[in-house]
């Protein structure tokens, strides 16, 4: 007892919204393992928010300076555990415990707050109930709802608050999205937004010589290198970073195209998830569904974290400042117009200063009738899985369910050698961490065939790793020896859950039934698939890439050579033009093979391997004479078990050559050389 009687100590404690049993439990367990209990939050003490619901005072002011938000659960857990346990494991979701209801929405969009409300800790009520209700989302200022909740001090606010707080995952303070009456919003002095961002962008363009020119400037001085470049127009300022550009007029787009090429970032003309890193919204757009839609999607993806929504004055003051800006200073803001005057008024022209400020900057006096049916382009329509964005997604019981993509796996790693550093440590912490959150272990190959069908029962998925080599016949039937064994336990599975719904009066044994995971048949995968699915932070389709399906369901690695590969630790790459889960393969064949992988391309790299002979990098990369060669290299090099010569045609990137780097992996031929007969050796 003498670590838990100090397992708080230096820790100062506060709590709010606790009932007062609850308070006294968390207060008493406390101070008597060595810690502070405080009535009062102070930021310059303060180490801990203990709360069941968010968006107290006291809760948006530990928000606001960064301090853990826990939940009682966190100091009894603690307590029961005898040690201090991770907060990351008991904080509160963006919208834990409050009450939502809604008044003038379309069907549609009620099934969807609905849905991210209870996603993301909140309950959902159709009806206004005082003591209930923490926030009322609303089209209209109007209504009975609208007057009782005024009446009543509970904040109205149009659904972009939702959609900002799962953004910026934190809750968003109300006063910015509130729905004010129609008398105070027609007072309000229309905004040029929109037209003075045209202007400062062309300014822009008109000084990028010289811009450039100071940018390189500040990049030699820091690299203490010479100037090579003085005579390109272009900057390392946006690389990595890929935009989606959102209702500009032609104008606009065409010089913040200029801006983004010129600072080596990528546009796109649809919104792909996983690759789209920055949407930038017109202040003038008009049709503001499909900005609702693209949110919906991104967050229906659980991608909130990874896709930037910001105004065009994001991309104005990166390239004024040189250096990327933090993206919560640039949220999305549009253009107040001066409403339409009734027909026969007389119509004045008012005298406004451009860029004078605006209170409500996203308040609208002409809302758009929600009636008429709205037209979305295909490619807004779909996730990444083909499914509409409008269907409302599946509930997810809690944020660890929703992150964790293996989630209910329990993963074998047959490799050469368990103890591996280069592959197999890292592959079994990401699986067994937050990304991956599943079970794994390791098991040299050559074993497998040895193990008991009843204790490795439990495997959902036996990975054969690069460099493993295993009798592949052996393997088969060891798989259906620990099919039938699964077999088994799934039909004892199904007679308990038929006798636990029977038994009506034992409600817990039913609810055990209910939830227990069904029990997954073992298969075969590689780790490339493994690996992908990891960095794409989702479970990718065997169908997606040739690869994957190379080794699925059959006990067979890509490549059996140990590595890494002799010769590729002095490798230092980078990419160009693969993307997607391309450029996922791509990256991860170096990485096995021992290459140190780059996001950008400079002098310190020895490669670019890029699939076709165009772009900066490619430019770049021919200029400085690094090795440029497209991703067979790396393949055959991986089949070889050495370094092959770049010099080799069939490695030259060329204009035109369509052919695949993967395909002669998956023919027949590859696959019978890669079962060797040392790949039979036991």
């Amino acid at each position: 007892m003498g670590e838990q009687e100090r397992m708080f100590a230096g820790l100062y404690l506060c709590s709010t919204g606790l009932d007062l049993d609850i308070k006294e439990q968390v207060r008493k367990i406390v101070v008597a393992c060595g810690g502070r209990f405080q009535d009062d939050l102070d930021a310059e003490t303060t180490t801990h928010l203990i709360a069941e619901a968010a968006g107290s005072l006291k809760h948006r002011a530990a928000v606001a300076h960064e301090l853990p938000v826990v939940s009682p659960r966190w100091v009894f857990e603690s307590f029961r555990a005898e040690k201090l346990l991770d907060v990351k494991d008991f904080g509160l979701r963006v919208l834990e415990g409050l009450g939502i209801c809604t008044a003038g929405l379309t069907m549609e969009e009620k099934e969807t707050v609905a849905q991210l409300a209870e996603t993301h800790g909140a309950q959902y009520d159709g009806r206004l109930e005082l003591g209930f209700t923490s926030v009322l989302i609303a089209q209209h200022p109007e209504g009975a709802k609208y007057e009782a909740a005024v009446a009543n001090d509970i904040p109205v606010v149009h659904i972009g608050w939702l959609y900002a707080c799962l953004e910026g995952q934190m809750l968003v303070d109300e006063d910015e999205f509130a729905l004010r009456p129609e008398a105070e919003e027609v007072s309000l002095q229309p905004t040029f937004i929109a037209v003075n961002q045209q202007k400062e962008a062309q300014e822009l363009v008109n000084e990028l010589p010289e811009i450039v020119t100071r940018h390189r400037r500040n990049q030699n001085e820091k690299d203490e290198e010479e100037d090579e470049d003085g005579d390109e127009d272009w900057m390392e300022l946006f690389d990595g970073c890929v935009f989606y550009l959102l209702g500009f007029p032609p104008r606009m787009n065409t010089l913040l195209q200029r801006l983004v090429r010129t600072g080596m970032g990528t546009i796109y003309h649809n919104v792909v998830i996983r690759q789209v890193t920055h949407v930038v919204v017109s202040a003038s757009l008009s049709d503001k569904h499909t900005l609702e839609a693209i949110r919906a999607r991104v967050i229906a993806a659980n991608a909130e974290g990874e896709v930037h929504f910001v105004s065009a004055g994001w991309i104005l003051d990166c390239v004024k400042c040189l250096d990327l800006q933090p993206e919560e200073l640039y949220p999305v803001e549009f253009d107040v117009h001066a409403p339409e005057p009734e027909p026969g008024a007389a119509v004045g022209v008012p005298k406004v200063l451009i860029g004078a400020p605006v209170e409500q900057p996203v308040a609208e006096v002409q809302e758009e009738d929600n009636s008429e049916e709205v037209a979305l382009s295909e490619d807004l329509l779909q996730i990444g899985d083909g499914s509409s964005i409008l269907t409302t997604p599946e509930k997810a019981s809690s944020k660890k369910k929703r992150t964790h993509i293996f989630a209910g796996y329990s993963f074998l790693l047959l490799c050469r050698n368990p103890e591996d550093k280069h592959m197999i440590k890292p592959m079994l912490k990401e699986l067994r961490g937050e990304r991956g959150g599943a079970e794994a272990i390791a098991l040299a190959a050559i074993d497998f065939h040895l193990v008991d069908p009843e204790q490795f029962s439990f495997v959902s998925h036996a990975v054969v790793c690069n460099g493993a080599v295993m009798n592949e016949q052996e393997a088969l039937k060891m798989q259906e020896r620990i099919h039938s064994v699964q077999r088994d336990q799934r039909a004892n599975e199904a007679e308990e859950d038929n006798d636990a719904e029977l038994d009506e009066e034992d409600d817990r044994s039913r609810k055990r039934a209910r939830h227990k995971p069904r029990q997954r048949m073992l298969q075969f995968v590689s780790d490339l698939w493994v690996n992908c699915s990891l960095a794409a932070r989702t479970k990718l389709s065997f169908s997606s890439h040739e690869l994957f399906g190379v080794s699925a369901n059959y006990p067979r690695a890509l490549f059996t050579s140990p590595v890494p590969l002799p010769g590729f630790r002095d490798v230092v790459a980078s990419t160009s033009v693969y993307i997607g889960i391309e450029q996922l393969v791509v990256v991860e064949l170096l990485r096995v093979a021992g290459a140190h992988v780059t996001r950008k391309l400079n002098t310190n790299n020895t490669h670019l391997i890029c699939l076709k002979p165009w772009g900066m990098k490619f430019d770049k990369a021919t200029k400085w004479g690094l090795h440029v060669v497209k991703a067979r290299w790396v393949v055959d090099s991986l089949l070889q078990g050495k370094r092959l010569s770049e010099d080799i045609p069939d490695f030259q990137v060329v204009e035109g050559d369509e052919s695949s780097s993967f395909t002669h992996l998956t023919s027949e031929e590859t696959v019978m050389s890669q079962s060797s007969p040392r790949s039979s050796t036991t």
